[in-house]
């Protein structure tokens, strides 16, 4: 498949966080029996059944089996995630309905990525305890959020990088001043970045 294919483009700053997100939220519809997914008419018809989706979806998921990019990005969808709706399908992919759609190493594929969304739920809500009160010059401007890789815009902001890219994605200009801007421009803030780092750790270690 694609994501098999491209691995590290899906995993990019600008396509992550948006790509994890659709994928939560169709686990959870196709988690759920009473999903409007399922209320389509003559959906086997077209070789469409819902243990086809789940089958389909799962296989997206254990595509980036040992991937923390990936973990890390599922888990920090506030909309969709949720450990809960992923047993649910670990519980129906033991099911009975489910084996003439997937098999065994699928299966144990999927629950290592479940070991790794829990891991990263853990420290996701260490971080969050910790980190609440960091300075705000660490802070992205436009999300609110601690920088990760902060980068300088030809306007004098910094901006994490994620952020931007994903700005960039539908607006190819620059956030503050309006100007025309490409990822070619984005300057790297190595000393910001060591800053937030050093304060990162020391808090974490707290």
């Amino acid at each position: 498949t694609l994501t098999h294919l491209c691995r590290d483009r899906f995993v990019s700053a600008e396509l992550v966080d948006h790509f994890t997100s659709t994928l939560n939220f169709m686990l959870v519809r196709l988690s759920d029996p009473k999903s409007p997914v399922f209320q389509v008419k003559n959906l086997r018809r077209y070789k469409l059944s819902p243990e086809f989706l789940l089958k389909l979806a799962v296989d997206v998921y254990t595509n980036f089996e040992g991937s923390d990019a990936f973990a890390a990005a599922v888990v920090r969808d506030g909309r969709s995630f949720s450990m809960e709706a992923f047993r649910l399908v670990t519980d129906k992919l033991l099911s009975s309905d489910m084996k003439p759609f997937i098999n065994e190493p699928s299966v144990i594929a999927f629950g290592n990525m479940l070991k790794l969304f829990s891991k990263h739920e853990g420290q996701r809500d260490k971080e969050d305890l910790d980190l609440d009160d960091a300075p705000d010059e660490f802070l992205d401007p436009l999300m609110a959020t601690l920088m990760e890789d902060p980068v300088i815009l030809p306007s004098g902001h910094s901006i994490d990088r994620a952020v931007i890219a994903r700005h960039l994605l539908n607006d190819p200009t620059d956030p503050f001043s309006r100007q025309p801007l490409t990822a070619e421009q984005l300057k790297p803030n190595d000393e910001l970045r060591r800053q937030i780092k050093e304060w990162k750790s020391k808090r974490l270690e707290q």
